[in-house]
């Protein structure tokens, strides 16, 4: 009975523990409404245009309500759009949707075929209290439910499908266990040995998306066309590698990675060869399969690319950034802000905004300028300047310049002869010159000729040119300046980043052009595929309805996780300069080691709570501080997550300080108890910090209310008695026999054990886990 009362007692603190804000901001329904309009890609409102498709509106609904799990209460609201991509269909949009929560659907408007579905999540319950979005299932688990929802929605398409095993890490979160876990899985079409690569409308396939802690489909994406290549005759293989060497990679350049162990990019650029040309303004390039033509993914012919080169890297140096003594003041960095956009004319500008919101990329060195004109609309213009090194790192503004033409013309599809691509970059590099002189001559181009159709772009349309900054004749990626210019040869935009880093010189050993290419089709090769041109056409102009005609095309082959040739050792490396790889299995528990806990252990990995490249021994002894860390992780971390957020952390130095000072501010230890967190952690401690995790601490601290029903009650340090009684009541530790062992050391698969539990409790709103 006394138990019985005191799981009670211990329901009705949490339940007021519990009434927290809730942790994400709601959607209006009209922002919901609009979100609808916007995502049918320019659909209509249901009128006579909707008579003749043969799945009506009521019919549309229907089929969504039968699939998928809508709430009565769910308002519908439904367009038809005459004009999606790929296949040119009709179809219904739809969007079920209530404050905070909503449903959006795509139904063939000839077939009731279920193009798209996607269901946001509630991130708060009804009173308020903060959601607990613990996972249940497996990747693999997840993955038989996702196979069974497309047997059920796409029973004809399933056979034709191919599962896409690829490396899957949903990431540390914010917000631990209170925010949403899913899994996403990607069936890709197969095609007679022909790759379906397409960059508008991504692999042809199903993607679906499940819900991790209740294993409903919350995501699925169809992407089809049963339309065939308009030609199937094909230059051999050995051709296109040929032409592809010559013009689409690989190229050189410098990059930035990511320092996944910082959450942050690296101080210093990299030298990577990358397989395929950059291409920044328009869509990329490829290779007719028919003729070996170049052609863009819109199905255009390119003329004029010019061939890559080998780099001559004679009189190539480091350049290493030069510090200020002093940091510029935040007044010093504003009087730079102000004469540097002085500098393109933009003169009685009013500051807007400003702040020094420590950055992820270089924290705390930053200062943030927005600046508009005085009638507060027709120009804006950023700066942020690099209080370190005293120097503008990015700059840019825009020119609200309005619509040129009447709207007579628009209605006649006509507007004035525009200047040509050549004529626009000519006025573009010769701005570069006069206004940013110093980087003038460290640019290069790296985009094909525009066109632009004066018919079909009304009202008006602006050239875009990108220049990617060179060091030492090298591209970097992660810098260039971005200009835009209107058909009347006047600029509109710019914009420039330009970073303050480390740019080492290439080695001796750099591997030639020539060899990177080998290394390439060997280890990434190209391979036959196809695309299918997606027509563009502005709101005013005239709309041509027509099926995108496949073409079939030699591309670069699609590996997960491949993104450089590393030049020196010829390796193929990732993102994060990684060797990239699949998972064999398709599984997070690859780095477990141990049984007990296993299954607790990959659903927390699949949350985010553990990484993936951290090796687990269940059978390891954990210090107090690594359990601090995943309790402190399960209720989330918020911003210290990125200690660039906050105070500057040597992670290397004391990888645990983000971690113990989330605890501190969560209260699961106390300031005393933080200075002392090195030592093997006992059942006593687990206790203490499972009960302090649901928040019972105001309970559990007075111990002399309890007593203890265990043989070695003795043993248990003052203090810990309410902690040990309620970890029993709760079912979340056990007795051994009738002892509770409470200095005993715990295993890491105990203690993960007991943290799903306790998981579970919260989840529940109290009740305790089956």
């Amino acid at each position: 009975m006394r138990k019985k009362s005191l799981v009670t007692l211990l329901v009705l603190v949490l339940v007021v523990c519990l009434a927290l804000p809730a942790y994400g901001a709601g959607m209006t329904p009209e922002k919901a409404g609009e979100m609808a309009v916007k995502a049918a890609g320019g659909a209509t409102p249901v009128n006579d245009a909707s008579k003749d498709v043969k799945i009506s509106q009521e019919k549309a609904i229907e089929i969504v309500k039968e699939l998928f799990e809508v709430p009565e209460d769910f308002k519908p609201e439904i367009y038809l759009n005459t004009g999606w991509q790929p296949g040119n269909r009709r179809v219904w949009t739809i969007n079920f949707y209530k404050p905070s929560f909503s449903i959006y659907a795509v139904i063939d408007a000839d077939s009731g075929e279920v193009i798209s579905f996607n269901q946001g999540e509630e991130w708060s319950t009804p009173y308020g209290r903060r959601k607990i979005f613990l996972a249940k299932y497996t990747r693999e688990e997840a993955r038989v439910l996702a196979e069974n929802f497309i047997k059920k929605i796409a029973p004809d398409k399933f056979s034709k499908v191919k599962f896409v095993e690829e490396n899957y890490y949903p990431g540390l979160k914010f917000g631990g266990l209170f925010e949403p876990a899913s899994y996403f899985f990607r069936f890709a079409k197969t095609s007679e040995n022909i790759q379906p690569v397409d960059f508008y409308f991504g692999e042809e396939g199903i993607n679906v998306t499940v819900n991790a802690a209740n294993g409903k489909l919350v995501g699925y994406n169809l992407n089809w066309s049963e339309d065939k290549p308009i030609d199937e005759k094909t230059i051999s293989k050995q051709q296109a590698e040929e032409i592809y060497i010559k013009y689409l990679g690989p190229e050189l350049v410098y990059v930035r990675g990511f320092d996944e162990e910082k959450g942050k990019p690296y101080d210093a650029a990299k030298l990577m060869y990358v397989p395929a040309r950059l291409v920044y303004m328009g869509p990329p390039l490829t290779i007719r399969a028919k003729d070996g033509a170049l052609i863009n993914y819109a199905g255009d012919e390119i003329k004029g690319v010019e061939p890559l080169t080998e780099v001559d890297f004679s009189g190539a140096k480091t350049i290493t950034p030069t510090k200020l003594e002093t940091p510029l003041t935040k007044e010093q960095a504003q009087k730079l802000a102000e004469e540097e956009i002085k500098k393109f004319g933009l003169v009685d500008m009013i500051l807007q905004s400003f702040n020094n919101v420590p950055y992820a990329m270089e924290p705390q060195d930053l200062y943030f300028f927005n600046f508009n004109s005085p009638d507060g609309k027709t120009v804006n213009a950023n700066v942020t300047v690099n209080a370190a090194t005293g120097k503008v790192q990015n700059l840019g503004f825009w020119k609200n310049t309005g619509p040129y033409y009447p709207e007579a013309q628009l209605k006649e599809a006509s507007a004035p002869e525009a200047i040509s691509w050549e004529d626009a970059k000519n006025v573009a590099l010769e701005y570069i010159k006069k206004y940013l002189p110093d980087k003038s001559g460290q640019v290069r181009s790296m985009d094909y000729p525009q066109e632009v159709n004066s018919k079909f772009r009304a009202p008006y349309q602006s050239y875009y040119f990108n220049f990617t900054r060179t060091v030492n004749g090298i591209p970097y990626v992660g810098n260039n300046i971005n200009i835009s210019i209107d058909q009347k040869g006047e600029v509109i935009s710019l914009n420039y980043a330009w970073d303050d880093i480390i740019f080492p010189a290439p080695e001796k050993n750099i591997l030639s052009r020539e060899k990177a290419a080998g290394i390439m089709l060997d280890k990434i090769s190209i391979t036959l595929a196809y695309i299918m041109p997606k027509m563009y056409y502005e709101p005013d102009a005239p709309q041509q309805s027509q099926k995108p005609e496949k073409i079939l095309v030699y591309a670069l082959k699609r590996l997960p996780d491949a993104a450089y040739i590393e030049p020196s050792t010829g390796e193929v490396l990732n993102y994060a300069f990684k060797q990239p790889g699949t998972i064999k299995s398709a599984s997070s528990g690859v780095n477990i080691k141990g049984e007990t806990g296993r299954r607790e252990a990959e659903l927390l990995m699949n949350q985010g709570i553990f990484e993936p490249s951290m090796k687990i021994d269940l059978e390891s002894v954990p210090n107090i501080k690594d359990a601090v860390k995943f309790f402190a992780s399960c209720l989330g971390l918020g911003p210290k997550m990125y200690p660039e957020y906050g105070l500057k952390i040597d992670e290397k130095a004391d990888p645990y300080k983000k971690y113990i000072d989330a605890a501190l501010d969560q209260r699961l230890i106390t300031d005393a108890e933080a200075k002392n967190l090195d030592r093997p952690l006992d059942r006593q401690e687990l206790a203490k910090l499972a009960i302090r995790f649901l928040g019972f601490e105001a309970i559990a601290a007075k111990g002399e209310i309890f007593k203890l029903d265990i043989s070695d009650a003795g043993d248990v340090e003052s203090g810990f008695e309410g902690y040990i009684s309620s970890a029993l009541a709760l079912g979340i530790m056990e007795k051994s026999s009738d002892k509770f062992l409470p200095k005993e050391k715990v295993k890491f698969g105990e203690m993960v054990k007991t943290l799903f539990r306790a998981a579970q409790i919260l989840e529940a709103g109290g009740q305790m886990p089956d």
